[in-house]
């Protein structure tokens, strides 16, 4: 755990520091298959809905935009706060919900909206992630290193499955 100013808590066993690992890589992974899911299925989506080719352009871009501007504003925010796992928490409810929005979505606006408020709840979730890995794992710098890389590569991998 973190303490006040975001330093390692050398009190935490090994055991939960790689549980925390192995959560957080298993979180961000099922959210970034679900964010590019309807990268895949768009073959299917488009004709359904009558999207044109820039409109299926913009809601990529749109996820991506919102995204990436949220991670500044969300980690800003739980820095100010310290409320790390609140912001993970609501970030994921809410990624969850423009989820199911955007398999409901009827037309080109609701997509688009749910997809832009998407980017913006999971855009925060990985920085966070990335303090929990730097901050509680003191044990070995490796043991973050294998952490961080464990995050980056299970959602892929899980992809080309």
């Amino acid at each position: 755990m973190l303490n006040r100013i975001g330093l390692a808590d050398t009190k935490t066993p090994v055991r939960y520091q790689m549980g925390l690992v192995a959560l957080l890589s298993l979180h961000f992974g099922i959210l970034f298959f679900d964010r590019n899911a309807l990268n895949f299925l768009m073959p299917f989506v488009q004709p359904d809905l009558g999207l044109t080719n820039t409109q299926v352009g913009l809601l990529a871009s749109a996820l991506s935009f919102t995204w990436a501007a949220s991670g500044f504003l969300i980690g800003n925010y739980s820095d100010r706060s310290g409320k790390r796992k609140s912001v993970i928490l609501a970030g994921t409810v809410a990624f969850c919900i423009c989820s199911v929005g955007s398999g409901l979505a009827t037309s080109f606006a609701l997509l688009f909206l749910s997809r832009l408020v998407m980017g913006f709840a999971e855009g925060g979730i990985l920085p966070l992630g990335a303090l929990y890995f730097s901050g509680s794992i003191w044990v070995l710098a490796a043991i973050f290193c294998f952490g961080w890389g464990l995050n980056g590569v299970f959602p892929r991998r899980a992809q080309a499955q």
